[in-house]
């Protein structure tokens, strides 16, 4: 939402890591000449999967050079909630997303995908409640 962009420019432009308060300066800059942008729209905050997107969301979102979505909920609306392997493909499964997107999410749900052979398994001898104890993240791009 563009409340909560505003509050992470600020956090991160307020961040005594060089680094982050950089990359807040930069966000910040390409949010003031429209170079980022954040969309209210009552879909966001709706039941419905990212599949059902309604098409005036839809088709402001494919101008868009990338879209992010961020969040737990936001990953498991993009997969529909569904059960899926962990090497399932994100490209695939999301077809039907216009536009490039990255998706930032702090893993909370019994839901993965885009994993190489074997890593779901040997995060899980490291920590087996990996999946759900708000431990451990992705981020995933979808280049299209």
């Amino acid at each position: 939402m563009p409340t909560d962009l505003q509050h992470m420019l600020q956090s991160l432009r307020a961040s005594a890591t060089a680094s982050l308060a950089e990359l807040g300066g930069q966000l910040s800059e390409w949010f003031h000449s429209g170079r980022l942008c954040a969309l209210a729209h009552k879909f966001w905050t709706s039941h419905l999967g990212f599949r059902h997107m309604p098409s005036d969301l839809a088709e402001v979102l494919s101008r868009a050079d990338l879209v992010l979505f961020k969040g737990d909920a936001n990953y498991r609306r993009l997969l529909d909630d569904r059960h899926w392997s962990p090497t399932d493909d994100l490209e695939r499964i999301t077809s039907y997303v216009p536009v490039p997107f990255a998706v930032l999410r702090t893993v909370k749900a019994e839901l993965v995908v885009g994993l190489s052979e074997g890593v779901a398994e040997r995060t899980a001898t490291m920590d087996p409640d990996w999946l759900l104890n708000g431990q451990w993240g992705l981020v995933d791009l979808v280049a299209g």
